[in-house]
């Protein structure tokens, strides 16, 4: 208990190390939050979209623009989304023009959109398409309407459009008309069974940042080891009374204690997602502190060396987060290599409890 207790007070005693803890951790967790607020918005492509004033057709093309989960839609006027593009805020710009109604019930599809870009940009193209097929349902109504208006009469059982806008919902909700594809799976080993999206890839970045930052804390708690070897101070530690299995237990203890407050870094996710398991997330990362703690515990007293232990120390955090980052893209290319390391098992339990 003695040795418990001395490490809790070597950590709180020296201020220079406790005050560069706080301010690390602090400004670490508050990059992570920043980050997690809103990860699937933004992860998504920025665009601008010009604000839509009337025109009932081009008020739910505008909606339905807005509400695709891979763009995130910054609505405003044009000469405000123009400063954004030529700050590089955003891609491009898409504009429905003010006739957009009247084209579209004419049964014309050109002129009723524009697109505001970089020359050359590919992301544009792509915004271009999905924007294109924001009208394509009012343009193909219109379009067959106004075919079928140049029937001859004796042929015509509907009215005006609005009747035919009935019978096309009617025919939508019949099942009647509807079209499945066909789809043959192929077993790669891959066993993905989550939706893959921006969304989650940020998170999991998020994981891997949060479990780099619990590392670095416990590699800043055991490095005062290696100075006690250097200074001499752990000979009279190992001549004291207790066993050398006492001593690691309780020294063991004392730097995990130091460093459990990181765990609750976790909380961070409670920014946008409400109904998250806190209580699974802090025993996941409570089981990474450990087993930070117990690796390099065990390093410090191996080196015996600040230089060899910060050298040693280094290459292991950085080579674990390496391992993180990697292991986020493994269920795509069907290696799992990197999926099974500690902090690529701790993303994925963070993953699968957060989605």
């Amino acid at each position: 208990m003695g040795i418990f207790l001395m490490r809790i007070k070597q950590f709180v005693k020296d201020k220079t190390a406790l005050i560069c803890w706080i301010v690390c951790a602090g400004v670490m967790i508050a990059v992570l939050l920043q980050l997690n607020l809103h990860a699937t918005e933004r992860s998504a492509l920025p665009v601008g979209l010009v604000k839509v004033h009337d025109g009932e057709l081009a008020l739910r093309a505008s909606e339905r623009f807005k509400n695709n989960k891979a763009l995130y839609v910054y609505e405003d006027d044009f000469e405000s989304l123009y400063k954004l593009l030529a700050d590089g805020y955003i891609y491009c710009i898409v504009e429905f023009k003010s006739n957009f109604d009247e084209r579209i019930k004419s049964g014309e599809t050109d002129r009723i959109m524009t697109m505001y870009s970089a020359k050359d940009n590919k992301v544009a193209t792509i915004v271009g398409d999905i924007a294109s097929g924001c009208c394509m349902d009012a343009a193909c109504m219109y379009i067959a309407y106004n075919r079928y208006s140049g029937l001859d009469g004796s042929e015509k059982t509907i009215g005006n459009i609005d009747e035919y806008a009935d019978l096309l919902a009617q025919m939508e909700q019949s099942g009647e008309y509807d079209y499945t594809f066909e789809f043959e799976y192929i077993n790669n080993g891959a066993g993905i069974d989550k939706e893959i999206t921006n969304g989650l890839i940020y998170k999991q970045v998020i994981c891997v940042l949060l479990g780099m930052l619990i590392m670095l804390s416990v590699f800043g708690c055991c490095s005062t080891i290696t100075k006690e070897y250097e200074s001499g101070l752990r000979r009279r530690i190992r001549t004291s009374s207790q066993s050398a299995f006492s001593i690691a237990l309780s020294e063991i203890s004392g730097i995990f204690v130091c460093s459990l407050p990181l765990a609750f870094g976790v909380l961070l996710f409670r920014s946008d997602q409400g109904d998250v398991d806190i209580f699974k997330l802090l025993l996941i990362n409570i089981g990474l502190i450990f087993f930070s703690v117990i690796v390099y515990y065990l390093l410090a007293n191996i080196l015996k060396s600040v230089f060899a232990y910060q050298i040693s120390g280094a290459i292991i955090l950085t080579a674990f987060g390496v391992c993180g980052l990697v292991s986020i893209f493994e269920g795509v290319i069907s290696v799992n290599l990197f999926r099974n390391t500690p902090i690529g098992f701790y993303v994925r339990l963070m993953c699968e409890t957060l989605v």
